[in-house]
């Protein structure tokens, strides 16, 4: 599935955090490229276990904690098997 700037995207359940969230896709901002590099654009791709997972910025229609009741945060990289779009 393809993802651009712009589209509306749900977190699925199956993700770790902010599940069922409702977001829109956007470029990340400059603190997320500074702490996460190989941001390209809109996507930053990285390798767990010898995958290669792509993770897109999602801005939040809502503000979420995180699983250690952190937060709220106004976006995150979320990986791309845990969206949808709407």
């Amino acid at each position: 599935m393809a993802i651009s700037i712009g589209d509306r995207v749900r977190i699925t359940d199956g993700n770790h955090w902010a599940k069922g969230a409702t977001g829109t896709i956007t470029d990340p901002p400059e603190l997320a490229r500074c702490v996460g590099p190989g941001w390209n654009e809109h996507t930053r791709t990285m390798h767990e276990d010898g995958v290669e997972i792509t993770m897109y910025w999602v801005q939040f229609d809502n503000p979420q904690n995180d699983p250690e009741g952190e937060g709220p945060y106004d976006g995150s990289e979320v990986d791309a098997r845990f969206l949808e779009k709407v």
